[in-house]
């Protein structure tokens, strides 16, 4: 049986803990085709990890790499994947090859301090090393004898080096507070040492366009810098409570990731210096090196607690087959078969805690159970879509609900489905949303495995602002989601039943409701006001997931209830404008109509109300004209200009542009208090 693709993981989640190192973990790195990590350790070793499989394992069927009579401080990977070079406090370079662990030539020695860092040239022919002798050097590895460029000026140990991605230039962080750039061909500084470090400079890392230097410090924060001009192109990223130890750039150039004594791993949006998701917490020690995988999606981090964890940093939902045992995109580094010539030995590794993966286990040991769905060539009938779902861990209501309390008929109906009123035996009072089959796609199968799993992960999602999914259960032979009745209605109703609520407040519980759902990799696809109930204590509750769960391009017109109406008003324009097949919904989406429902929320009344028919918002979207600046945000007053920005923010229609839901959950949250 082929095995089957990983479970869409939430963002944040801990997707591997590694293990393995029997001292504190100094260095880590992807390989540059994502099959592999190799982590460098104080105990003077290297262990190179497949990623295949639910649980990575060693490499080859041998020990870890040994060879330094030091501690390992850093690695790095040739471009090709051929020879990994480490530095270590024995004072010197070594090279290996990845497939055996053999070493290859003689150590490179020159250094008289540490080698605290190391990386490859964009060629492969050359090693940069930066070391506690206040040097960096340039080794020709091409040579049998390999010879070294020195590079002098800082006034103290050098912490880091990095390469351009042209190879022109060299980057060095050091102990004296500094950066420098280097130019290889004339081997020399090329302009002033960078400075505005506090202390010392632990980290350094180029922006893929070779502009910019990153860098991370024991002042606890990061800097960004122009490498022409030799000034800082922003305010310092502020976060970290510790010294930042390491620091990585994306390979898009969007995000930075940042390990620190702090115990966290951090993801910051470079184009604005704020943090584009929560703070990654699981080490239980400091965190000495990140470092992103070439598709960008995870970050891999070592730390003095000797362990490696992989770490989501973006939505990963495979679309394709989940039996096809032939994955794609970017998923597909974690299911890769182990490289030729390896022998897989799977190791144990330590208990994850709370951290687990976020599939249900009926055992406590072995590997973890995924969500495995397994559909007949036909459309699945309720009872079988219901029956797969229990067996999987949504509970199953039926016992715990009163057969003689429903409403005879629907209280609302849409296209995909209808809500009916009815009570648990404790005397609670619930709404059974129950599916017409007829809403699936033709091509069901596919459909309907997406579908479960997405039912699935809405069950286990728990959060204030999102309407929790209680159960299942059949009814009238459809299958039903119970949830709790909210006799306020939806948000839109109790808007106008209660002029006087706090708006700013409303705005920041539905941000926060779905900055949970992308933390934990859901995409809504239909927010707006209709779509989120309301509390009996005032307390909005994201609800509807019917696009996220049978969401697919031929649906973006449907509607969720017949008194919502359409999406249009709320929808990005790359949903509409991209010719007939229609983007892909994403958390992109989402808070471009995360925007438009604020905008409801504050006006009461809907997007684009200048336009009383479609067409004319359509012809907006075409303009690029965002919807008219209502009477409540008018002014330059705080908060009303600040939350006009950030409308505006939202509805870019340069989808990479707009702010994450975390980034405006932060942004009201100050607003509010």
């Amino acid at each position: 049986m082929l095995e089957s693709r990983a479970p869409m993981v939430g963002l944040g989640f801990i997707v591997r803990n590694l293990g393995g190192h029997g001292y504190g973990v100094r260095s880590v790195l992807f390989s540059p085709d994502g099959t592999s990590i190799v982590s460098g350790s104080y105990d003077g070793t290297l262990r190179i990890w497949g990623t295949h499989g639910p649980f990575p394992s060693p490499l080859a069927n041998r020990d870890p790499f040994r060879g330094h009579t030091g501690a390992i401080t850093s690695i790095s990977y040739s471009p090709h994947g051929t020879i990994i070079a480490s530095g270590s406090t024995d004072r010197t370079i070594r090279l290996w090859e990845p497939k055996n662990g053999q070493l290859m030539g003689r150590p490179l020695k020159g250094h008289t301090g540490y080698v605290n860092s190391v990386t490859f040239s964009p060629s492969g022919h050359y090693v940069v090393s930066g070391s506690a002798d206040k040097t960096v050097r340039l080794w020709d590895i091409r040579n049998e004898e390999p010879e070294s460029v020195l590079f002098e000026g800082h006034s103290n140990w050098v912490h880091a080096v990095a390469s351009s991605p042209h190879g022109a230039r060299i980057a060095s962080g050091s102990h004296d507070k500094s950066i420098r750039v280097w130019d290889v061909e004339s081997e020399a500084a090329i302009s002033n040492s960078l400075e505005g470090h506090a202390q010392a400079v632990c980290s350094v890392a180029f922006s893929p366009d070779g502009s910019q230097v990153i860098s991370g410090s024991e002042d606890k924060t990061l800097r960004l810098w122009d490498v022409r001009s030799g000034r800082a192109t922003s305010k310092p990223y502020v976060g970290h409570t510790q010294g930042v130890y390491s620091v990585a750039i994306s390979p898009d150039g969007r995000y930075a990731a940042s390990g620190s004594w702090d115990k966290t791993v951090c993801v910051w949006d470079i184009r604005n210096g704020s943090l584009a998701l929560p703070p990654f917490e699981g080490h239980s020690h400091w965190v000495h090196s990140v470092a992103f995988s070439p598709c960008g999606t995870r970050v891999v981090s070592g730390s003095e607690d000797c362990n490696v964890m992989i770490w989501n940093t973006r939505e990963d939902e495979p679309d394709g087959d989940i039996e096809s045992g032939s994955p794609d995109s970017e998923a597909a580094e974690y299911y890769m078969p182990p490289q030729d010539g390896f022998n897989v030995q799977t190791i144990s590794t330590p208990p994850l805690s709370r951290f687990e993966p976020i599939w249900p286990s009926n055992n406590v040991t072995g590997n973890q159970p995924r969500f495995t769905v397994e559909v007949k060539a036909k459309q699945m009938s309720s009872l079988e879509m219901f029956q797969q779902v229990v067996a999987h861990g949504c509970t199953d209501l039926s016992s715990q609900i009163d057969p003689s309390a429903y409403t005879t008929m629907a209280i609302h109906g849409g296209a995909m489905g209808d809500i009916y009123k009815g009570k648990l035996r404790s005397g609670l009072d619930i709404a059974v949303k129950v599916w017409r089959v007829s809403s699936m796609p033709e091509d069901g199968s596919r459909h309907m495995k997406r579908a479960m799993r997405e039912i699935y992960h809405w069950s286990k999602i728990k959060h204030e602002n999102i309407q929790e999914l209680m159960g299942v259960v059949l009814l009238h032979n459809r299958l039903g989601m119970v949830s709790l009745w909210m006799e306020n209605g939806n948000l839109k109703d109790y808007i106008r039943a209660n002029p006087s609520s706090n708006r700013y407040s409303l705005c920041h519980q539905v941000a926060a409701g779905v900055s949970h759902l992308h933390m934990n990799g859901m995409v809504h696809g239909d927010l707006k006001a209709v779509n989120i109930l309301v509390s009996e204590n005032g307390i909005a509750k994201i609800s509807d997931f019917d696009h996220s769960i049978l969401s697919d391009s031929t649906l973006v017109f449907s509607e969720t209830t017949n008194r919502g109406g359409g999406t249009l008003r709320w929808m990005a324009p790359e949903l509409l404008l991209e010719g007939e097949t229609p983007a892909d919904r994403s958390r992109e989406c989402d808070v471009y109509a995360l925007g438009m429902t604020m905008l409801e929320i504050i006006t009461g009344q809907l997007p684009y109300c200048e336009y009383k028919k479609d067409q004319g918002v359509i012809g907006a979207l075409f303009q690029q004209k965002p919807p008219k600046q209502p009477v409540e945000l008018y002014g330059t007053a705080k908060p009303r200009a600040m939350i006009w920005r950030l409308l505006l923010q939202c509805w870019d229609h340069d989808p990479t542009a707009r702010p994450t839901a975390y980034q405006i959950r932060k942004l009201l949250g100050s607003i509010v208090s």
